[in-house]
């Protein structure tokens, strides 16, 4: 999931550290910090990601925008 996740990322924005259990593409680097099962038809899942751009944080509002692009 953290692959596909850090590939729309970089479909998204078209133009390095590296931690446990996380995914790097190109300068984006992925992580999911936290998963929960929420109520619900077909059991869904919340997942939450920690997100670099650059080696820097990637607000949840940037990317949310970056995202909502594709």
């Amino acid at each position: 999931m953290e692959q596909r996740l850090a590939e729309l990322f970089v479909v998204a924005h078209q133009q390095g550290t590296r931690f446990r259990r996380a995914t790097t593409v190109d300068s984006y680097t992925v992580q999911m910090v936290r998963i929960r099962r929420v109520m619900g038809q077909k059991n869904p899942a919340e997942m939450t990601y920690y997100v670099h751009l650059n080696g820097l944080p990637l607000p949840g509002t940037s990317a949310a925008k970056v995202l909502n692009t594709l």
